[in-house]
């Protein structure tokens, strides 16, 4: 009994040791991982110490003292899902552990499917990918997460038996993946563009049947949605039919079995422009004006509307050069003018404009 209360005390003060370390120096804002914050903070100082490990190519991991084998396989398990920037990282791993102990790992063995070269060619390869994504306006993460979805489906394939398949690397780089690799790569770029992702594992079904399936789970200014960037990759389900959907949306043809608690949460796109103040009720040309006064004395380049339905939306975007002249004679010096362009999402029902700001 002793000696099980000493073992027991030498691993909370290993964990509490690893817990003074600071959040993973991950290529984009650590705060933009979703499965970290639902570790305690002894697990998330051992999910510290694997990241420094594996991002500097280890092989293994030296735990001391040793683990609880239980916390490690949970630890690993979400380290995983979260980690999309380590497309390196083959999802194989084992520890080893003392013949009278089995239940506390004391090493940790990771394995790599490619050099650090490799590695690092691919990683500039991704950079240099999302630095070419045409964005208009930054600062709207309605339109940013629409467009940087959209150059992910325009650059990959779906390919069950290409190489690199299930990472980020395979989606971005070689253009070629399935369904993890599509949910991993639009994972990494939100993340580098600022807005809070991560895969979500499960199954889903169709007429053809039912397979294991990953996609996203996104947060736009604070509120959750569901992304499906493979589904939306296939023509037969008629485009965008899966991008900013709810819960209970999914959940006809979709079922997870790692997802985060927030997971239940999540809201449609109708829910979140209505939240976010972008859903156009009463006159849609007056919704239109008080959103531009709004735009121009908040010094902003973008506003999004969202409509209910395909005729409001048809409607107003068949008016908008129109209401905007009107607009323009009503307030003359103080109007929009300028470079002007829109971006229409004809399955959401969502305009989103973007202004140059110049006279």
């Amino acid at each position: 009994m002793k000696r099980t209360k000493r073992i027991a005390a030498v691993i909370a003060l290993i964990l509490l040791t690893l817990s003074l370390s600071a959040r993973p120096n991950t290529p984009y804002k650590s705060s933009l991982m979703v499965y970290y914050d639902e570790l305690d903070k002894s697990e998330q100082a051992l999910f510290d110490t694997l990241y420094d490990a594996i991002a500097n190519f280890r092989d293994s991991v030296d735990l001391g003292e040793g683990v609880p084998a239980e916390r490690l396989d949970k630890v690993v398990g979400l380290f995983y899902l979260d980690t999309p920037e380590f497309y390196h990282l083959k999802k194989e791993w084992t520890y080893s552990y003392y013949e009278n102990e089995p239940d506390v790992a004391r090493v940790v063995k990771f394995f790599y499917g490619m050099t650090r070269g490799e590695y690092e060619n691919g990683w500039s390869r991704i950079l240099r990918f999302n630095r070419a994504i045409e964005v208009e306006d930054r600062s709207n993460p309605v339109l940013l997460e629409v467009v940087v979805h959209g150059a992910l489906l325009d650059r990959t394939e779906y390919v069950d038996d290409a190489p690199n398949r299930a990472t980020a690397y395979g989606a971005i780089v070689d253009g070629k993946a399935v369904c993890e690799g599509y949910a991993n790569a639009l994972a990494l770029l939100l993340r580098l563009n600022g807005i809070r992702s991560c895969i979500v594992t499960g199954y889903s079904w169709d007429s053809k049947g039912s397979d294991t399936h990953a996609w996203n789970l996104v947060n736009v200014m604070g509120e959750w949605t569901i992304v499906d960037p493979t589904w939306n990759d296939e023509e037969w389900r008629e485009g965008y039919n899966y991008t900013n959907v709810s819960f209970a949306q999914i959940s006809r043809n979709h079922r997870t079995d790692e997802a985060p608690a927030v997971y239940e949460k999540a809201g449609n796109t109708y829910e979140i422009n209505k939240i976010l103040g972008n859903y156009v009720t009463g006159n849609a040309r007056d919704f239109f004006f008080t959103r531009l006064d709004r735009m121009r004395k908040e010094g902003g380049r973008s506003l999004t509307l969202a409509f209910g339905d395909r005729k409001s939306f048809s409607s107003f975007t068949s008016s908008f050069d129109s209401y905007l002249d009107e607009y323009n004679r009503r307030r003359g010096d103080d109007g929009i003018y300028g470079s002007i362009s829109y971006v229409l999402d004809e399955y959401l029902y969502v305009f989103t404009m973007i202004y140059d700001g110049k006279k």
